[in-house]
């Protein structure tokens, strides 16, 4: 896991100390680091995971995709890749636990140089009854190649 991956992780880590899985209203996004924060994306779960709002959009998410998400429905997003984050975040709530994907874009034909891009993403449950995923907080390490992220978002 990333550097910068693991502090929300550690975060919510230190939330669930004394329970299996931390409530959406004990986070303090405030108490995460800025550069961090503009990269978290929080969803709550539609009618146990058949569809997910976004509660939370950070800056960072609508300067590198150029998209602000806050409040819209992820299946009505028109997002290339639905299918495949609504399936990530029902995998969190069926597991309880966290989870790390790996994401690679090709760039070939894009005119974006230097390879492949790559960023880590870590989706963290969060339970209103300490058992129930009713919200998943996620983060994407956008922070080492946002320039070439943004370009690749712009360009598709």
């Amino acid at each position: 896991m990333s550097s910068s991956c693991r502090i929300p992780y550690e975060y919510w880590n230190n939330l669930a100390s004394t329970r299996p899985l931390p409530a959406w209203p004990e986070v303090s996004l405030i108490e995460l680091p800025a550069h961090v924060v503009q990269f978290v994306r929080v969803v709550d779960v539609i009618d146990g995971g058949d569809d997910f709002v976004y509660r939370f959009w950070g800056t960072g998410m609508v300067d590198v995709t150029g998209l602000e998400r806050t409040g819209q429905r992820v299946s009505e997003t028109g997002h290339v890749r639905v299918s495949q984050l609504i399936a990530e975040y029902r995998d969190v709530i069926e597991e309880k636990a966290p989870s790390t994907i790996a994401y690679e874009a090709d760039v070939e034909g894009t005119g974006i140089e230097g390879g492949p891009l790559r960023a880590l993403t870590v989706r963290l449950p969060l339970a209103s009854d300490g058992n129930t995923v009713d919200c998943v907080m996620s983060f994407t390490d956008f922070l080492s190649d946002r320039e070439r992220w943004r370009d690749f978002f712009r360009n598709r």
